[in-house]
């Protein structure tokens, strides 16, 4: 009896082409039919060109209705796209995974099957004995992607796919039967549960999905275990060739029993060694532990170098070519030009998240057209991003440095492992001004306003009265005496020690000359053990 699908997934389909191969290429090892068939070699400009969406944009729309306005902006900042160097580099790795293990698995050549079926047996035989996974050098150079989540991986990911069909249909090559069904890329998350035999019976319900084919109908009964679903996982990826296999929310395997994140990942390495099928591990930072646990995972993990997909930097041209190219659609009636003021403002609200900036940027607009100000200001962005961003506030203000040890330890998700990638310069009580939170009382684009209690005062030199009503009124929040000595000084009211913020234990970690990094491993993190 076969076993429903459990537990709901995602499927991401592809296209399929007839092949059609390219002339000879200059990689002499590349000339097989599953190479020639695919794209050929992307260029830098072909990349930006392939990558970049930019959404038809006309400056009459700012004219149109304002419920109108309010779906275009939604529409264009789903559909925008800005190629980054990050993205480029993502694409090259992409591109040489996919074709650098193909040489060494080629289906036209005569002994094939033969050969792929004495591999599948060794991994049956290496999974039932439960050997060790040995150390030897393998052509599939997959690599490990790890990230902040928001900062566009799988979105960049699957547009990179999209250059490349999913599946390719061979019928004849230099004159010779070749009926092949190939499949090119196969992209999935790893189960919620993190375990083995769930990853197993994703990856072939999404190949019978995709291809059509009854594998999962043929081999999986109810009583099948995870040990028995392996080696059909490798029949499969020797059977259609398969490009490369993307496993993300790897940190997902931090949820198995004892015992099952390790099966999981022994069990990808021992197809990566067996088969040759090169794997991508994409995660947040809670899965590098995970992935580092052991050198052979490390080693797997690098084929193309480390690949850390931090947040974006302030003070580089990609954030501000990222924010000049989004800026430029907008729908509220007076056209806001950006500033390098607007920049920082909304750079301070999301931390170079880029989906909080894109998130931000869009409710922006959203507030200044229903409210009739039809205008983008720094204090609007401030106002949106506290209203809208109060669930991520506590991730905000550990990512600008004010966070203490403790704290740390619940974000393991956000905290890349050199912790000093944070902001830990920034101080700690900086004041932000902020624009009132507006409510709705009728459904009209001059809708009366009342006023909340922004929480925050305006720095020096900030221009936020401008945006505001003539008739508003901006109340300032009260800030209780005993927090205020605790932010400024590091102490709670009742003389206690405080735990230390992430400034302070980098400053004494420079001090005694160790990385930030090491000083949060040690058990003991008082500043005398540093």
């Amino acid at each position: 009896m076969e076993e429903s699908i459990h537990p709901p997934m995602i499927i991401r389909r592809g296209r399929w082409e007839m092949a059609h191969y390219q002339d000879l290429l200059d990689i002499p090892m590349y000339n097989i039919p599953t190479i020639r068939a695919l794209p050929r070699i992307f260029s830098r400009e072909d990349t930006i060109t392939a990558l970049a969406k930019m959404p038809a944009y006309n400056p009459k729309n700012r004219s149109a209705r304002a419920e109108d306005r309010l779906h275009m902006i939604q529409a264009d900042m789903l559909e925008w796209f800005e190629p980054l160097p990050i993205h480029i580099d993502l694409e090259q790795r992409l591109s040489r995974v996919i074709r650098g293990s193909l040489p060494y698995r080629n289906p036209f050549k005569p002994g094939y099957y033969g050969e792929a079926n004495n591999k599948i047996d060794e991994l049956e035989t290496l999974i039932r004995m439960r050997t060790p996974t040995v150390e030897q050098r393998t052509t599939a150079l997959g690599f490990a992607m790890i990230g902040m989540s928001g900062m566009g991986k799988t979105t960049t990911l699957e547009r990179i796919f999209a250059t490349y069909p999913q599946v390719i249909l061979h019928r004849e090559y230099e004159k010779h039967p070749f009926p092949f069904q190939q499949l090119v890329w196969v992209h999935m998350d790893c189960p919620p549960d993190g375990s083995l035999r769930a990853l197993c019976l994703n990856f072939i319900t999404t190949v019978d999905d995709i291809l059509g084919t009854t594998y999962r109908k043929t081999h999986v009964r109810r009583m099948t275990t995870a040990d028995m679903l392996m080696p059909v996982m490798a029949m499969i990826v020797s059977n259609h060739n398969l490009g490369v296999l993307v496993v993300e929310e790897v940190q997902n395997a931090n949820a198995a029993t004892s015992g099952g994140s390790e099966a999981l990942l022994n069990a990808l390495v021992h197809l990566v060694n067996t088969i040759g099928v090169p794997i991508i591990y994409g995660g947040t930072f809670a899965s590098w532990p995970l992935l580092t646990r052991q050198f052979r995972q490390i080693r797997r993990g690098s084929g193309q170098g480390d690949f850390m997909w931090e947040r974006m930097d302030r003070n580089t041209e990609d954030w501000a070519n990222l924010i000049e190219s989004m800026w430029q659609f907008q729908y509220t009636r007076h056209n806001t030009p950006i500033t390098s003021e607007l920049m920082d403002v909304l750079f301070d609200e999301c931390q170079g998240i880029t989906d909080f900036a894109i998130k931000v940027f869009m409710l922006a607009q959203w507030r200044a057209i229903t409210t009739g100000r039809e205008r983008i200001t720094s204090a609007l962005i401030r106002s949106v991003a506290h209203d809208s961003l109060r669930s991520s506030r506590h991730v905000l203000d550990a990512l600008r440095g004010n966070v203490t040890l403790e704290d740390l330890t619940k974000l393991g998700d956000v905290y890349p492992p050199d912790m000093s990638l944070f902001n830990t310069e920034k101080p700690v009580n900086a004041s932000v001004p902020t624009e009132p939170t507006i409510a709705s009382t009728t459904g009209s684009d001059h809708a009366e306003q009342t006023l909340a209690t922004p929480g925050r005062s305006k720095p020096k030199g900030s221009h936020s009265n401008e945006s505001l009503s003539q008739d508003s009124t901006v109340v300032p929040a009260e800030v209780p005496a005993a927090t205020a000595e605790r932010v400024n000084t590091g102490t709670d009211s009742d003389s206690s020690p405080a735990e230390p913020t992430l400034r302070q234990i980098a400053q004494e970690c420079e001090k005694a000359g160790i990385s930030l990094h090491t000083g949060l491993q040690v058990q003991d993190l008082g500043f005398a053990s540093l």
